[in-house]
């Protein structure tokens, strides 16, 4: 073939394919809990609402007086992922869902008629839940290249990956001083996650030479770890503020494969590697040892009572998380050029970031209130590590807008969320046929956008003796 195989265009997409699926799962204020907290962002480390307090700042269940609750949230959302003009040539790979939200299921045992009693309850909730499901296409509609120095050619890439994680712990508060409350939730964390990349390419030039890529990436684990919340909450009403302390997390056990499979043939002068023109490599590697680790930090907040409004403040800083390996397969051969060695790279690492948000509450009435928020939520990837996480560092912006109101005993809420976040990058092929920057040279920067509508809904069912 005339140009540098041009069948290896689709290369560059698997890096644009993996980037993408990694970027919801890259931001810590990205799921909120609760029902008013909900509404309000989780902007609340700084003031009681509801038993979502187990998982924001566990020192405001001390404050919880009713005789038991059981709250239960329920979200749904349609959220869009676009690569603008990923192919260069008007091509917009996209992922679009339309999926239940992380939800939030908490039970308080505690009976507070006493000042100084106890505060015990239990909180399940879905941390992580995301799926990026996204693929390229390009056939030219030539059917044979008509001249000499022409191509045809045809492909695919598409990326498959699926994040979920679930948290379970038992929150006990009281309080401490005269306007003083404690407490802690130790938390166990199950994290489920599997990424598929594949790639299929076929290209034929004016003198009927053929060449074929194919490459498929698969990996999946499992693990379990522990970690703290611990919470102080301060109340001089109208005034009142609380901190919360997140520990790294402690690994526990955890299990994982990858499986790799790849070939080529007719593919002149493949470089960079110094590969032949025909190539063949396939490894699968079970049972391996998975681990996945999150950061120390560090929440603050407060909240001011005007009237019959409430205005809320919260920031959070996360530390960082050194480069670790999440699995470590081991280096294969080629079975066709056994000089050839295959690497995994399984890593992660985080920056260091600041979360914040500001949110407000109105009563009409001791039965109807009205809720809104606006809150920041940075990427916490880590741009010195690996550049093909790069398309990832855009942040996010939320806002929610919604209400409460009380019927039959049943505190129910609803409301709306939007969120928006965009970036730029440079790593993108161009498939426009005749230009000189197909394969090699400066490439314009390309948009990736993010966006995503949120329905709210959750109550709050009493019940116990009264």
């Amino acid at each position: 073939m005339q140009k540098k195989s041009s069948i290896l265009a689709l290369l560059p997409l698997l890096t644009l394919l993996v980037s993408a699926a990694q970027a919801q799962d890259a931001h810590y204020w990205d799921s909120q809990y609760g029902t008013r907290s909900q509404l309000l962002g989780g902007i609340v480390v700084g003031a009681p609402n509801d038993l979502s307090t187990t998982f924001y700042n566990p020192a405001w269940l001390a404050l919880e007086n009713k005789p038991s609750v059981l709250l239960t949230t329920k979200t749904f959302e349609a959220y869009n992922l676009k690569v603008e003009h990923g192919f260069g040539d008007g091509t917009a790979p996209s992922s679009t869902q339309i999926t239940p939200s992380p939800g939030f299921f908490g039970v308080q045992f505690s009976d507070n008629t006493e000042e100084n009693e106890l505060s015990i309850a239990f909180s399940y909730l879905q941390r992580v839940k995301f799926d990026y499901n996204a693929a390229g296409v390009r056939v030219d509609e030539n059917p044979a290249p008509p001249a000499e120095g022409n191509y045809w050619f045809s492909g695919e890439a598409y990326k498959i990956s699926s994040v979920s994680e679930y948290w379970s712990g038992v929150t006990f508060a009281k309080r401490i001083g005269d306007h003083t409350y404690a407490g802690i939730t130790p938390f166990g964390a199950l994290r489920s996650q599997n990424m598929r990349t594949q790639i299929s390419a076929k290209g034929m030039n004016s003198d009927e030479d053929f060449s074929h890529v194919y490459s498929m990436d698969y990996a999946d684990f499992w693990h379990v770890r522990m970690l703290l919340k611990a919470g102080l909450a301060f109340d001089y009403s109208p005034l009142t503020f609380g901190v919360t302390l997140t520990t790294p997390s402690v690994a526990l056990f955890g299990s994982g494969q990858t499986y790799h499979d790849a070939s080529l043939s007719g593919v002149d002068a493949f470089d960079p590697a110094g590969l032949p023109d025909s190539y063949l490599a396939a490894n699968h590697q079970p049972d391996l040892t998975s681990t996945y680790k999150s950061p120390f930090s560090v929440a603050i907040g407060t909240a001011y009572q005007l009237g019959d409004t409430r205005l809320y403040f919260s920031l959070e800083w996360f530390n960082t998380v050194g480069k670790y390996d999440i699995m470590s397969p081991l280096s294969y051969p080629s079975q066709s050029h056994p000089n050839s060695i295959y690497t995994y790279d399984i890593s992660s690492s985080t920056r260091s970031i600041v979360n914040w948000g500001l949110a407000a509450s109105h009563n009409f009435s001791s039965r109807v209130a009205i809720y809104m928020s606006f809150w920041v939520d940075k990427s916490n990837l880590n741009p010195g590590d690996d550049p093909n996480l790069m398309m990832a560092f855009w942040d996010l912006v939320h806002t929610n807008l919604g209400a409460s109101f009380e019927f039959m005993n049943i505190e129910f809420t609803s409301g709306l969320g939007f969120s928006h976040g965009s970036g730029t990058t440079q790593k993108y092929p161009s498939y426009n046929i005749g230009d000189e920057q197909d394969l090699e040279g400066y490439f314009p920067p390309t948009k990736v956008t993010f966006n995503r509508l949120k329905f709210l809904i959750g109550f709050n069912l009493p019940f116990g003796s009264q």
